[in-house]
């Protein structure tokens, strides 16, 4: 009973840096997908207005 409290901390403070790290690579997943999408989109604008220019 005495090792209860030391037991059940160690096992909280690992579930939540587990927890922490899921969220960062979640994080990092939509901002790169975000990014993508952005940087398609600059493209396609830059890829517009060069054919613009030309005509």
């Amino acid at each position: 009973m005495s090792l209860l409290l030391p037991v059940m901390t160690l096992i909280l403070v690992v579930v939540g840096a587990f927890c922490i790290f899921l969220a960062m690579e979640h994080d990092r997943k939509i901002r790169q997908k975000s990014l993508g999408k952005a940087t398609a989109t600059n493209e396609a604008a830059v890829l517009g207005q060069r054919q613009m220019n030309h005509v």
